[in-house]
């Protein structure tokens, strides 16, 4: 791996010392590196700041440094590519970044020499129609999430599996999840944990007005498409918490598996359930 690419979340405590620190490490190993804008302008290594989405896609490998917020958006940097990511906790419960300060540096040595655990993600493929015309089509890696805004109105949703009629939700949106977005928003909301490696899609309805409308999960080869079933003036489809598409009545999205997978690099010796009992505190004091 001789190309590093690195997104730092700039508004982390220990972002920039943490940064520094790596640019110096990747240097002295003569790697090139790979910064964005912003992570340029955190060290004031401008000459280092490479603008555009393509430089990352060039990359061995991608180093997010932060929280979860900070890999999703290294993956929609990568526009598809399937470069290998490594994210870096810098703080916070991060499911995704499960990588330590204190691990950081023995596991980027043990990657960079080609000893590490590689595991491919299902991410999710969400395409907006507006009558016959196609709109807007984007990818999530967590979740896709229909919402209304401030105004307190209920907003109807119609719901279809491939062909087939499913239900019409009066909620207050819903959560249309990835396995490994199941313990993100979609958790919050009521949904279940989903092992990472079962390809499957969740629908997960936000505050439902009829309470036999519970979380769903389907298979990772369905379409499910939602028709915008009633007016409403603030409702918009967030991927990934990082991008906002505004919807109208009578819009209709259809989410299916992406055409691509998230390369993740997770630690060799940590499963998914320890991740799982550390973050949500299970099990006492067991390790």
């Amino acid at each position: 791996m001789e190309r590093i690419g690195i997104i730092a979340n700039p508004q982390k405590p220990k972002a920039k010392e943490t940064l520094k620190k790596l640019v110096s490490y990747l240097s002295k190993m003569k790697k090139a590196i790979v910064l964005d804008e912003a992570s340029a302008r955190l060290i004031e290594r401008s000459q280092l700041g490479v603008r555009g989405r393509r430089a990352y896609a060039r990359c061995d490998l991608i180093i997010a440094l932060g929280g979860d917020g900070t890999l999703l958006r290294a993956v929609r940097m990568l526009k598809g590519r399937e470069v290998p990511i490594l994210g870096v906790n810098l703080g916070g419960l991060g499911f995704l970044t499960e990588v330590t300060l204190g691990e950081f540096y023995k596991t980027l040595s043990d990657v960079l020499i080609g000893r590490y655990r590689l595991e491919e993600r299902m991410g999710l493929e969400a395409t907006l129609s507006r009558g016959r015309k196609r709109m807007a089509t984007s990818t999530a890696l967590n979740d896709c999430v229909i919402t209304k805004g401030v105004l307190s109105r209920l907003i109807r949703l119609d719901v279809f599996l491939g062909k087939e009629y499913l239900t019409t939700y009066a909620a207050d949106g819903l959560i249309i999840s990835t396995s490994t977005g199941s313990t993100a928003h979609s958790l919050s909301a009521g949904g279940p944990i989903v092992h990472p490696h079962i390809p499957a899609i969740i629908l997960t309805p936000i505050c439902p007005h009829t309470l036999s409308n519970r979380p769903l999960i389907v298979s990772g080869e369905e379409e499910v498409r939602i028709r915008i079933a009633s007016p409403h003036p603030d409702i918009g489809l967030t991927l990934d918490g990082q991008e906002v598409i505004k919807l109208r009545e009578r819009d209709i999205i259809q989410i299916r598996k992406a055409p691509f997978k998230v390369r993740l690099i997770v630690p060799r010796k940590k499963s998914y359930y320890q991740v799982l009992r550390k973050k949500l505190k299970w099990g006492g004091t067991t390790s």
